[in-house]
């Protein structure tokens, strides 16, 4: 049944508490417990424990309900919301503002006619029922599991690209010959170490001038046969 109070609970107290629930869920919530976790003073968290009340999610006696051990599963949340919804808040505001996109400003508006609460008070309450009646899961988490995949696939591409760079470099580098019959050290400045051959002559002093010809034009047509050079 609706209680008359207006539940109104921060919303990163509820995620962080819902994420500490995960963890491991507490046998009792107390002041000290909800001090710890929060890191709050005891005034605040007596406030928290208040409205875990009125959201059905801690019991009188300060245990965990099954609402909240629904309210900490994934797959069971939107579920759990809808319950703790119709725990907490009248037939009548869910009516007139439905989820799971309720109008932010009906609810204030509602909570001030209904609750007579101040338009502070009323707007910190319209924003729990929103919280609420979304039944959507952490947004700030899903923004940053969808980062991750996105930076994932990045350097994923990225990495393929630099092997791509690495390889084509590599097969650049094997000095590949071109049309011109140069290689592509060559063209690119650098000038390949050629084989050089010495040769040594020794002519006898009784030879003609046409015997020393006809050695030096043996000479040349065997080297340069040799080469390939016609």
């Amino acid at each position: 049944m609706a209680s008359t109070a207006a539940p109104t609970i921060n919303g990163s107290v509820w995620w962080t508490l819902r994420s500490r629930f995960q963890q491991s869920l507490p046998s009792a919530v107390t002041l000290n417990y909800l001090g710890t976790v929060l890191s709050a003073k005891e005034n605040t968290a007596r406030g928290v424990l208040a409205n875990l009340k009125l959201l059905g999610l801690v019991s009188e006696d300060g245990k965990p309900t099954e609402l909240a051990n629904l309210w900490r599963d994934d797959e069971q949340y939107a579920a759990a919301c809808a319950e703790i919804a119709r725990h907490a808040y009248p037939d009548e505001l869910l009516s007139a503002v439905p989820g799971p996109n309720p109008d932010a400003r009906a609810a204030t508006q509602w909570f001030q006619l209904s609750r007579r609460l101040g338009s502070g008070a009323a707007r910190n309450a319209a924003r729990t029922y929103v919280l609420v009646v979304s039944g959507k899961l952490d947004p700030d988490k899903e923004a940053s599991a969808a980062k991750k995949k996105s930076a994932d696939g990045t350097n994923r591409q990225a990495s393929s690209k630099t092997k791509g760079v690495t390889e084509s470099g590599h097969k650049r580098s094997q000095g590949t010959s071109t049309r011109n019959g140069k290689s592509k050290a060559t063209e690119i400045g650098f000038e390949m170490p050629r084989p050089q051959i010495a040769v040594q002559v020794n002519i006898a002093p009784n030879m003609t001038p046409e015997q020393i010809d006809q050695i030096f034009s043996s000479m040349a047509k065997y080297f340069y046969n040799e080469a390939g050079v016609e």
